[in-house]
């Protein structure tokens, strides 16, 4: 096979969702219309020689995520709270030097959008909620049935047309590659939101934008890594619980309505309680080492084995009886005989 006939099959297998096709993208990915800050992420990305799908593999998201971010394209995101947090990330996988920096931009660039789409879902709310709800949802419904019959009668077999990749696209798709300059860590959720019944739940992040609207299933788990001391709203707040730093902390009483609840701060907490414990392991230790002092000297006596030094007696010359004995004197002042 060669290269050319191979870049045809990556072209069409972009165009095809993942589940209508086997043959996995090697190749490196790139975006060439990135803009603003996203254009920042790309030209240091270039730089320090790593691919979309590289980054994708470490932050652990798509690479068309990460083609989002770059091309600044917000309808491709799952929400302002979400994608700085994202952004946030990526900025610190490229080491750059201000990163609030490359999030501020990011934030400023979308949240004239953030804000006209919350003012839109208001009025949409208020006024015309039902009616486009029930068409909405018909159109939806129209859409799936088409969809289903066009890719079960007019698409092609996916094993026709695309087969498993052979020796010759791995060899042709791992030319030129590039590795990244230091390893790459994978990152992983602190603080999640678990739900033990299903539930509505409205997120929001520090600064109050809008992150998630949706009814969450029983177990399932939503990541709050980014958005700070997050902000929830339920109508069931037993039904949640936040998880982080090892502590579980009940959103709310079961069957009760709670709004614009700040979650704690589980850091600060968790370096309290970290504080406490070095705390008493000190004490504990200086209690240790005090006792044993004490025990020191009796246990050096106990080894030494040493006696009590000997007194020794007073002996004491006895008077001889027949022996003469000195004369009294007598006193000055006494009278003559």
């Amino acid at each position: 096979m060669t290269p050319e006939e191979a870049q045809k099959l990556v072209d069409f297998a972009r165009t095809k969702s993942p589940s209508q096709v086997r043959l996995r993208v090697v190749s490196s990915i790139d975006n060439p219309e990135a803009d603003g800050a996203g254009a920042k992420l790309q030209q240091r990305r270039r730089e320090m020689g790593l691919s979309v799908v590289q980054v994708a593999q470490a932050l652990k998201l798509r690479p068309d995520q990460i083609a989002a971010i770059e091309s600044m394209q917000f309808s491709r995101l799952p929400g302002l709270g979400y994608a700085l947090g994202y952004v946030k990330a990526y900025a610190e996988l490229l080491d750059f030097a201000d990163i609030k920096a490359i999030v501020d931009d990011y934030k400023e660039a979308w949240s004239p959008e953030q804000k006209r789409a919350e003012e839109n879902r208001k009025v949409l709310k208020n006024q015309f909620a039902l009616p486009f709800g029930i068409f909405i949802g018909f159109g939806l419904i129209v859409w799936l049935v088409a969809t289903s019959v066009i890719n079960n009668i007019a698409a092609p077999k996916t094993d026709e047309v695309i087969k498993a990749p052979d020796e010759a696209i791995k060899e042709w798709s791992d030319k030129d590659v590039k590795t990244a300059s230091r390893p790459i860590v994978a990152i992983d959720p602190i603080i999640g939101i678990q739900a033990s019944r299903k539930a509505r739940l409205v997120l929001r992040s520090e600064d109050g934008a809008l992150v998630m609207d949706r009814y969450i299933n029983p177990g399932e788990n939503v990541s709050t890594d980014g958005l700070g001391r997050f902000l929830i709203s339920a109508d069931d707040a037993g039904a949640f619980v936040v998880n982080g730093y090892g502590f579980s902390i009940p959103v709310g009483a079961g069957h009760t309505p709670i709004s614009m609840w700040r979650v704690p701060d589980l850091k600060t907490m968790a370096d309290a309680r970290a504080k406490e414990e070095e705390a008493a392991i000190a004490a504990q230790q200086q209690a240790e080492a005090a006792k044993a002092a004490k025990q020191a000297p009796a246990q050096a006596n106990a080894k030494s084995g040493s006696a009590p030094a000997a007194t020794t007696p007073v002996v004491t010359t006895p008077t001889a009886p027949n022996a003469a004995q000195p004369a009294p004197q007598q006193p000055a002042n006494a009278p003559v005989q």
